[in-house]
């Protein structure tokens, strides 16, 4: 599937293929390839989530971001019962 809606992909697929001016930049899971930090150098823009979650430095225990609504939602769930 060939999709340039970030949303759509992080939702639906397991693997994203990263690929930047006829190379393959990275083969991974949407969370991994959403969590690196070069995207601007390929013109790719995160998923909201994703986005949202980087500007307050959420992470999960592998130390990656959300990128998918459900995903961002649970971290702030468990990050509010840790800080009580």
């Amino acid at each position: 599937m060939v999709e340039h809606k970030v949303e759509k992909l992080s939702e639906y697929a397991d693997r994203i293929m990263l690929l930047h001016d006829g190379r393959l930049i990275d083969f991974d899971t949407p969370s991994k390839i959403f969590s690196r930090d070069d995207l601007k150098d390929y013109g790719v823009v995160e998923p909201v989530f994703t986005r949202y979650c980087k500007k307050i430095g959420l992470k999960d225990e592998r130390g990656l971001y959300p990128v998918t609504l459900d995903e961002a939602v649970n971290l702030v769930v468990k990050k509010r019962e840790h800080s009580s």
